[in-house]
């Protein structure tokens, strides 16, 4: 399939071809990506982290997913077999550690092309209110880029995420949420370029669908900062 049609969305992907470069609008190079991902049960977050696994598949030299449910979701099965993709289904500093010491080893600054690799951490929520664990994302939100590497950090709740984690985020992609929620995201991600009431009224007025999300990225300019779903620009 033609890596235009290619989105990323929480639809299924027929085609087992993946996208020579990641499509636009995502980021050329995983060193700039630091995403969180806020979703419900049941939202069409699972479906949507496979089809990042494979728009960074062709562009990157390792893949890790580190879930809880990994080897359980049948889901997971359609790209935990490609030869650049990794497993655990342990969320801990141990794992986490690892893969630092590994990027260390392989990644030169000197030459940022030659090695990178993704991180994704999914429905590890209840294993961070181990404080350990939860300083261990914390440094990967803010310094893994430094070691050619990108984060992707999916949640059930944005309460899951500590202050500098949200912080650090640069992108989001945010489904339907409770008003108490939806209360603490706004009032912690607004910024001068985006404020609480427009980030309130984007969210709740695309996001009532199933599987509807939308998303906020802050590497990219003003007018291009909210999208609907995977890249349909949003002006307020």
């Amino acid at each position: 399939m033609a890596q235009e049609t290619f989105r990323v969305e929480t639809l299924p992907w027929k085609s087992k071809r993946c996208p020579r470069t990641p499509p636009h609008p995502l980021p050329q190079t995983v060193q700039e990506l630091c995403w969180g991902l806020v979703a419900r049960r049941m939202s069409g977050k699972t479906l949507k982290l496979i089809n990042i696994v494979r728009a960074f598949k062709r562009s990157v030299d390792l893949i890790y997913i580190l879930s809880p449910i990994v080897r359980l979701d049948q889901k997971w099965r359609a790209v935990t077999g490609y030869d650049n993709v990794i497993v655990s289904s342990k969320v801990d500093n141990e794992t986490l550690a690892a893969i630092v010491e590994v990027q260390q080893e392989r990644y030169d600054p000197k030459h940022p092309d030659e090695y990178q690799a993704l991180v994704i951490i999914d429905d590890a929520g209840c294993d961070m209110r181990r404080a350990k664990l939860r300083q261990m994302i914390n440094d990967y939100t803010s310094r893994l880029r430094h070691f050619g590497a990108g984060v992707v950090l999916a949640v059930q709740s944005i309460n899951h995420l500590e202050g500098s984690m949200i912080t650090n985020i640069t992108q989001w992609s945010i489904w339907d949420m409770n008003k108490r929620a939806l209360k603490k995201f706004c009032d912690d991600v607004a910024t001068a370029r985006v404020n609480e009431d427009t980030l309130k009224r984007f969210i709740l007025e695309n996001t009532g669908d199933p599987y509807a999300f939308v998303c906020i990225d802050f590497t990219k300019p003003p007018s291009e900062t909210l999208r609907v779903g995977f890249d349909r620009v949003w002006t307020p």
